[in-house]
């Protein structure tokens, strides 16, 4: 008797108590119905319960990811080509070199134009030139070979060197080369020319 003093005052509960228990009663009923969720799904609720936009948005973002990879790989088989068709041409230029019958000349010229030579393969329609410390020319300018013969110089090629001064050519032509006399460098604009601008800076005697 003598604790009941010290209840506390009788109020009523709010008008809207019961309604607020049994809400939170079913969301935790809800939230037991529900499977565990892994982390990521956590930090991307939406994808639960993707809306066209984000179908859409996704859509675009993985034929962007399919461009992307069927470009590079357009680029990557250009390149396999590329690098298959330099590897058949050493492979040539190797044989030659152990040909007994093919044979090396050496262009004469400036002595700061770099060392290039001429090797001749036996069968007298074919030829590469081994070029080696070549000055590098401005992105306007490009070196330009030239075969000589009593009617004039014909264009056979033109050629840039790699950083190092290096580079390789392959000449090819219908007629044998026992038919020219000289085989010539000259450095033209880029885009060759039809016919010399300049004398010839380094050449090779072929007959």
């Amino acid at each position: 008797v003598m604790l009941l003093a010290w209840t506390p005052d009788q109020h009523d509960p709010p008008p809207d108590l019961q309604q607020r228990v049994r809400r939170r009663i079913g969301q935790l009923q809800r939230m037991e119905r529900e499977p565990e969720l892994r982390w990521w799904q956590r930090l991307i609720p939406d994808l639960r319960r993707p809306s066209s936009a984000l179908l859409a948005g996704l859509t675009l973002l993985l034929a962007i990811a399919v461009g992307t990879l069927g470009s590079r790989t357009h680029q990557l088989q250009q390149e396999v080509v590329q690098l298959r068709a330099q590897l058949a041409e050493r492979n040539q230029l190797v044989e030659l070199l152990r040909n007994p019958d093919a044979q090396l000349v050496a262009f004469e010229g400036e002595p700061t134009r770099g060392a290039l030579r001429l090797l001749l393969n036996p069968d007298g329609r074919n030829a590469y030139v081994i070029a080696a410390d070549l000055p590098d020319l401005p992105a306007d300018q490009t070196y330009q070979l030239w075969l000589i013969d009593d009617a004039g110089p014909v264009s056979a090629g033109l050629f840039r060197p790699d950083p190092r001064g290096a580079a390789t050519v392959s000449i090819t032509t219908d007629r044998p080369l026992s038919h020219y006399q000289l085989v010539g460098v000259t450095i033209e604009p880029a885009g060759g020319s039809l016919q010399p601008t300049m004398q010839p800076i380094l050449l090779a005697t072929l007959s």
